[in-house]
């Protein structure tokens, strides 16, 4: 998974319905896939965690008509996980209300 660049999905799949540019903490899973903070429960951490954890920042490509949502770390595909399109569609609306208060200086995509 971690071979697959994010030119590589925008060439396949084309743009997102959603994406966000974001500073993120990554919990490394002792199969070695990654799951964004975004997506664990305050307080808990995922199953299967190995206790490592990688941070920075990181591109999150949402597309609604494959129930699919990928996460770029270093331009590396590093996290897929299937959702259901009004989860995903929630998240974009996070994200839009979210990049609304960034400044130009967050809002620059690696």
């Amino acid at each position: 998974m971690h071979k697959v660049s994010r030119q590589a999905v925008l060439f396949e799949w084309g743009p997102p319905t959603y994406q966000s540019v974001q500073p993120t903490q990554f919990f490394v899973l002792s199969d070695a896939s990654w799951m964004p903070h975004f997506r664990v429960k305050v307080g808990e951490s995922p199953p299967n965690w190995d206790l490592s954890t990688v941070y920075g920042d990181a591109i999150f490509l949402a597309y609604e008509e494959r129930e699919t949502v990928l996460g770029f770390y270093q331009e590396r595909l590093v996290y897929r996980e299937s959702l259901g399109r009004d989860h995903i569609r929630a998240m974009g609306k996070i994200w839009q209300r979210e990049a609304l208060f960034k400044t130009r200086l967050e809002s620059s995509a690696p």
